[in-house]
């Protein structure tokens, strides 16, 4: 099977050799935009997660962003950090 340089250079992830093969090695691909209800669906599947926070040490059920702006989690980080710092 004879692949291209450029493709041999990502897949080995080596340097480009110049302008043409940079510009092409360094496009990535752009995640796909979901729909409002998508997006929507995919959140109210992540409430339902019961997840448990390393900080807290206590499990709950929600979403990741929700538990990290409650009160609990914010004094539990701070207290955390004091005794990082100690």
């Amino acid at each position: 099977m004879a692949s291209s340089p450029i493709v041999k250079l990502q897949t080995y992830g080596a340097r480009a050799v110049n302008k043409s093969a940079s510009s092409i090695l360094s496009h990535k691909k752009k995640p796909q935009k979901l729909s409002k209800q998508a997006r929507q669906k995919l959140n109210e599947i992540d409430a339902l997660k019961v997840r448990r926070c390393t900080i807290c040490k206590i499990s709950y059920q929600g979403s990741l962003v929700a538990h990290k702006l409650s009160q609990i989690h914010k004094k539990n980080k701070l207290a955390d950090m004091l005794e990082i710092k100690r």
